[in-house]
């Protein structure tokens, strides 16, 4: 009798990506401590935000307007809520509790490497911000975080599904990169904080992947009808 894809998939040991997330945290924290060290003006990275803020259009205002709220801290949250609260309605709990938990999870993680990492963001006054940020910490950038979590979140529930994630990534990295330029563009982030954070965020995402994919189910069978959970004869 011969096995479906998705349960070979869902049953295989996850474990392997442990390594991946590991060695995603270490280039990531590598590359904040080297840029911090370093300096933005020695490496280039204050220039490059000051050319990009001396040449700003209606075009590439109106994207970093977009991500600035899309991938923030007001809007994003409510997003997945939204979003995961539609997937639980129509009885995907499993992949409701999935993109919820290992996005959140990854998207929040950062806040690690803003304390393992102090560095202030660029001069408000040299690179023209387009915002004043709430939180003083420029690495890594919270924003390109979740866009990246959430790709990443995406194409492992895709991947257990036994689905194809090619199409996913050829949609999400460009997405996830137009985010950091829009960060950079905004005046709010240096290069490395774009750079180090999907490398963070996903690693996140591995590093709990295993834990996620044995727990969530359980927790599924485990939810009362009166939430939505599986009927119990």
């Amino acid at each position: 009798m011969s096995v479906p894809v998705a349960t070979r998939r869902s049953a295989a040991p996850l474990s392997r990506w442990v390594v991946p997330g590991l060695l995603l945290w270490a280039v990531g924290l590598g590359i904040g401590w080297f840029a911090t060290a370093r300096g933005a003006a020695a490496d280039g990275e204050l220039a490059l935000d000051q050319a990009l803020g001396a040449h700003r259009s209606l075009l590439g205002t109106a994207i970093g307007r977009f991500f600035d709220l899309a991938t923030g801290p007001q809007v994003a949250p409510v997003l997945l809520l939204v979003v995961a609260g539609l997937l639980w309605w129509r009885r995907r709990h499993e992949t409701a509790l999935l993109l919820l938990g290992l996005t959140g999870v990854g998207w929040v993680s950062v806040a690690l490497a803003k304390m393992l990492i102090a560095r202030p963001r660029p001069p408000h006054d040299l690179v023209h911000a387009m915002s004043l940020e709430t939180s003083p910490d420029s690495f890594p950038s919270g924003h390109v975080a979740f866009a990246a979590a959430l790709l990443a979140t995406v194409v492992l529930i895709a991947h257990r599904r036994g689905h194809p994630v090619g199409r996913l990534l050829l949609v999400g990295v460009p997405v996830v990169l137009l985010d950091a330029w829009a960060r950079l563009y905004w005046g709010v982030h240096y290069l490395a904080d774009v750079v180090a954070a999907p490398l963070l965020a996903c690693g996140t995402v591995l590093l709990l992947a295993p834990l996620a994919t044995a727990v969530v189910p359980r927790a599924v069978g485990l939810t009362p009808s009166w939430l939505g959970g599986p009927r119990r004869s």
